[in-house]
């Protein structure tokens, strides 16, 4: 287990360190022994906030909270790490009795053949959409299944991963219906 602590606007003693290696060292049984765990601690409004997000066994998972205190907020996050691996485990052994697959959905694609157009600025609508944050990710290789999990897991309704199988940039969604699309990029 590799475990970073970063703190703002408190000190981290010895002693809350010993105490957060005790917690997230149960993470071990459930992820394995290549677990890195990052922790962030916070003091804001008089509370101290917790953020702790582990990388293992193919997954992400992430938890935050706050309390009067460290210890409580820690004890906090190690239970909502503890049952997003329990669900996570839950679906994963469910996936694998059913033998379902989410290949064996139909996916639209559609493809367009779109040339980068400039537009003079004089046309540009300054209240169109655009982009306001750019975010940059390590891409894993993950079976589309371990994807879908991965996504759920964060609470997101998509995932980008590199698919372990074709070795190319995937991306799962959560479509209307409640199922799964995967979308495999091609080039022309």
């Amino acid at each position: 287990m590799k475990l970073s602590i970063k703190s703002k606007n408190i000190t981290i003693s010895e002693a809350v360190e010993q105490h957060f290696e005790k917690k997230l060292i149960r993470m071990e049984r459930f992820l394995g022994r290549d677990v890195e765990i990052f922790a962030n601690c916070n003091r804001e409004k008089g509370q101290d906030r917790v953020e702790v997000t582990l990388y293992g066994a193919g997954i992400e998972l992430r938890a935050e909270d706050a309390a009067g205190d460290l210890y409580s907020a820690l004890d906090l996050v190690c239970d909502r790490l503890e049952r997003q691996i329990e669900r996570y485990k839950t679906r994963f052994e469910q996936k694998r009795r059913k033998r379902e697959s989410i290949r064996k959905a139909e996916v639209p694609v559609v493809l367009t053949d779109m040339a980068p157009v400039i537009i003079p600025e004089e046309d540009v609508d300054l209240d169109a959409p655009h982009i306001v944050r750019s975010k940059r990710f390590a891409l894993k290789p993950l079976d589309p299944e371990e994807a879908c999990m991965q996504m759920e897991l964060l609470g997101h309704s998509f995932f980008v991963f590199l698919n372990a199988e074709t070795e190319a940039v995937n991306v799962v969604y959560r479509r209307k219906d409640g199922n799964y699309g995967l979308i495999e990029p091609e080039a022309e």
